[in-house]
């Protein structure tokens, strides 16, 4: 893991999240890419009864688009001067907007994302899993105002699944430098596959000290309950394989994923 990605888009939450990011550039000694992608106005263009576009529309929309693009540049300029970047950090500007992050995120190891927050303007749940399904990569989401490190406990909310299980390898170069790393399972909330002591074991043969702990969920359900473990422990940085029961399945029902990138006060790793 040596290339971050971070799309600039989001000014309101851009300041804690290139912070994460920087964050975890200087544990894995990489490189950080940020990524303002342009809207194109045709698609929001207004039309008058004939259907002619409004070129007035257009301009203001073209000008505020080009003056939040230069905002944000200017925003990761003075950051990456703050904390020393050098050529460690690059910038660019897409015109193909954000329906195409998961395509540019392609080449990068991780792109880091703000926590989506119910009843806000701030970051959008569409971009995260934008990032997360169209990518093939893994992301970082990271809430409001994120620890000054993180990454030294990791908590792995394991469930049998394929997801965490490309979450976990895609994490590797993070778990070799934890200092405690545990394999989280919650009893009644997993999907055939191996247990969390099989996958600790695994990690020990890949020289991290990783241990293995099973809890009940209780009367709330496993999001809730890794939350409530991961605080208990003070873990750090969760890894959780994304979506396993579905994304139309969990906006429609709720279930783990949604519950934590909505509620998770620390920066959750995660792969679908």
């Amino acid at each position: 893991m040596k290339s971050i990605l971070v799309p600039t888009n989001d000014l309101d939450t851009l300041e804690s999240v290139l912070a994460a990011a920087e964050c975890l550039r200087a544990r894995i000694d990489g490189w950080l890419e940020a990524a303002h992608f342009h809207t194109d106005p045709s698609a929001i263009m207004a039309t008058d009864d004939s259907g002619a576009a409004l070129p007035a529309l257009v301009e203001r929309f073209e000008r505020e688009d080009d003056r939040r693009a230069a905002e944000a540049r200017r925003r990761f300029d003075a950051f990456a001067e703050a904390v020393g970047l050098g050529d460690r950090a690059v910038w660019s500007e897409s015109e193909t907007g954000l329906d195409n992050l998961g395509n540019h995120a392609r080449v990068y190891d991780v792109v880091v994302v703000g926590r989506p927050v119910k009843g806000s303007s701030g970051p959008s749940l569409g971009t995260l899993e934008t990032a997360l399904f169209d990518s093939g990569q893994a992301i970082l989401a990271v809430p409001s105002g994120p620890p000054a490190a993180f990454g030294s406990n990791i908590l792995i909310a394991w469930n049998g699944s394929s997801e965490t299980a490309r979450t976990i390898r895609a994490a590797l170069d993070l778990l070799r430098l934890a200092e405690q790393v545990t394999v989280l399972t919650v009893t009644g909330m997993t999907v055939p596959g191996p247990t969390g002591e099989a996958v600790a074991r695994q990690l020990r043969r890949e020289g991290i000290d990783a241990g293995s702990l099973v809890v009940e969920a209780g009367l709330g359900e496993s999001g809730h309950k890794t939350l409530e473990v991961a605080a208990e422990r003070g873990a750090d940085l969760l890894l959780k394989g994304g979506y396993t029961r579905g994304r139309l399945r969990q906006a429609l029902f709720g279930g783990p994923t949604n519950y934590i990138l909505f509620n998770a006060e620390l920066p959750v790793f995660m792969a679908h």
